[in-house]
């Protein structure tokens, strides 16, 4: 008969033990949850650190064109999209910054020729196809660039300069027109009345138009084309003479509000332009002390726009009379800098102060040939300088009243066209940008730019 297993007495606890043990677990629950709170808080630090470090600043909005925002993730791929990697450091905040406007002045494009009627728009097939022909990456930003891109294309083809009639009043006002009136003319630009009357009797005596202008014209268009203009339109001159000259000038040619009648065909014209830049001025200069200890001179000096002027000015110091001293006449004349307070005495003067033509009167190689102390000079001649002030000796050989315009005066009229209506819709949006970046983010984001 097998052996009856015996069985464990069962053990009791007493409530001094059941209490021991309860205490001991409910430590060891403490001990676990405490151990999962710290790690939860650990990995929230790391979290937030990352969050903070990382995905916050990338994620931060840094430009606002209206209601449209754009983070610090897009402005450093536009930077890197317009090839910040290979500006120089020196400039490379500059460049950015000047991107900060490109974003911008992108949206705001799109936005306006779409509002135009008929409306501009660029599909995102054509997008895709831009992209795939010229191999580029298809991100946000490539695609926003490009977009802007093809629609100031299409403004330029099929908007202002389409070969198309309008449809519409608003398109036909902005529209360039296929035909206009058109002059034929001749110009070029002098320095004074004297030179005018110069070049008049020249031309009576029976030298070529051409052949004066280009030895004479102070306008490189005009003397690079000698003279001739060709056939324009009206808008051609403005930009090929620049905004002043160009108005100033077309004003006369055309006709306008602000001059009773156009130029009579055929005739000399001098056209006055106080505002016009030209690259010559003339010196008066008169020496007045020598140390030749220190290789200087006492020097005044006056750059006059002119030589017709500089003589007239010469004439009144050498009358001289109430008015007629060289302080006086200096600061009502002189152009050359702090004229107006120095009236001209630039004081002790070593070579190499001004320029090179100076340097000629007042330090020659041979000093025998210096100018005489307490001497004026003559008018000086130096193309180094840029003065302002001129005359217009204008001809019109014709005019056609109904002439089709040429590709390039036509493409020409169209960039101008699309230039003002793009600076019309800019400046009236510009309360409705923000450039959010600090000098610190502008940091940042080169220096992301760069690693991509």
């Amino acid at each position: 008969m097998p052996k009856k297993k015996m069985e464990k007495p069962q053990h009791e606890m007493t409530k001094r033990q059941l209490s021991h043990w309860q205490k001991e677990n409910r430590l060891q629950r403490i001990v676990i949850l405490g151990g999962i709170v710290l790690i939860v808080a650990i990995l929230a630090v790391i979290g937030t650190g990352l969050y903070l470090n990382k995905y916050k600043p990338l994620n931060a909005t840094v430009i606002k064109v209206g209601d449209t925002e754009y983070n610090m993730n897009y402005f450093i791929n536009t930077l890197s999209d317009y090839g910040i990697q290979n500006v120089n450091s020196s400039y490379a905040s500059y460049y950015a910054s000047y991107l900060v406007q490109t974003i911008e002045q992108n949206q705001i494009l799109v936005e306006e020729a779409t509002k135009l009627d008929p409306p501009i728009t660029v599909s995102d097939d054509e997008i895709d196809q831009y992209l795939t022909d010229n191999e580029l990456s298809n991100t946000t930003t490539r695609r926003d660039e490009v977009r802007a891109q093809l629609m100031m294309e299409k403004l330029k083809s099929d908007y202002f300069g389409s070969t198309t009639e309008p449809t519409t009043e608003a398109w036909k006002a902005d529209w360039v027109p296929l035909t206009a009136e058109q002059k034929s003319v001749w110009a070029m630009l002098l320095e004074s009345q004297s030179q005018v009357d110069t070049v008049k009797a020249r031309l009576n005596s029976g030298e070529n138009f051409s052949d004066i202008a280009a030895e004479l014209s102070l306008d490189s268009t005009s003397k690079d084309n000698k003279g001739d203009f060709g056939w324009v339109p009206k808008g051609i001159l403005t930009n090929q003479l620049g905004d002043t000259s160009g108005t100033l000038l077309e004003n006369a040619i055309f006709g306008s509000d602000s001059t009773a009648s156009p130029i009579v065909e055929n005739e000399l014209t001098a056209v006055q332009d106080t505002d016009v830049s030209k690259s010559i001025g003339y010196w008066l200069l008169e020496v007045t002390e020598n140390d030749t200890s220190n290789n200087q001179v006492h020097l005044l000096a006056m750059l006059l726009s002119s030589q017709e002027q500089a003589e007239q000015i010469k004439a009144k110091l050498e009358a001289g009379g109430e008015g007629n001293d060289w302080a006086t006449l200096a600061k009502a004349n002189s152009i050359y800098e702090n004229a107006a307070t120095d009236g001209g005495d630039l004081g002790f003067v070593a070579k190499g102060t001004i320029d090179d033509v100076v340097d000629a009167i007042i330090f020659p190689e041979d000093a025998t040939q210096a100018l005489p102390l307490n001497q004026i000079s003559g008018a000086i001649a130096d193309t180094t300088q840029t003065t302002t002030g001129g005359y217009w000796l204008v001809q019109v050989n014709g005019t056609d009243n109904n002439m089709t315009i040429s590709d390039a005066n036509r493409t020409t009229l169209v960039s101008t066209k699309l230039n003002s209506w793009f600076e019309e819709k800019w400046t009236a949006q510009k309360d409705n940008m923000q450039n959010l970046l600090t000098n610190d983010q502008i940091t940042y984001a080169i220096e992301q730019a760069q690693k991509r």
